[in-house]
């Protein structure tokens, strides 16, 4: 059950597209059908960075929690990982209270920069990662 709420964010874009795909014409469908597939990387890219930060708050002092999951900031579905990696040890509440003094509400779910040139979804960096993991992830 744990893994399925790590990784919601992406299977609700994926689920809500797989339904717009069946209902969407023709032209559509493969626009729609390429975001199933990227929800489903992302969300396999989502459980190996919740893997790691577990990994993570094992081996280091867990009272610098703000410094491992200050990368998990940029997007709600890292917002989430971190949040659950936290509340596996009991800091849940620090993720949001940490995530909340940054700015973050719970209507911020698009990633940073999302509409302008620095877009995430415009940068190689972006599929590499959703592919082939991060360097975090294929260290571990």
């Amino acid at each position: 059950m744990n893994r399925l709420l790590v990784v919601y964010p992406s299977l609700l874009v994926a689920s809500g597209s797989t339904a717009a795909t069946f209902t969407a014409p023709l032209w559509l469908f493969a626009p729609l059908a390429a975001l199933v597939v990227l929800a489903l990387l992302d969300a396999r890219a989502r459980w190996t960075d919740y893997l790691w930060l577990i990994g993570a708050l094992r081996r280091f002092d867990r009272a610098r929690y703000r410094r491992l999951i200050a990368p998990f900031r940029h997007s709600w579905c890292q917002r989430t990982v971190a949040y659950f990696a936290l509340r596996k040890f009991g800091r849940g509440r620090d993720a949001i209270g940490y995530f909340h003094t940054l700015g973050y509400r719970w209507w911020h779910f698009l990633p940073d920069n999302t509409f302008s040139l620095g877009c995430p979804f415009l940068r190689s960096s972006f599929y590499k990662a959703l592919f082939f993991g991060t360097k975090r992830q294929r260290r571990c």
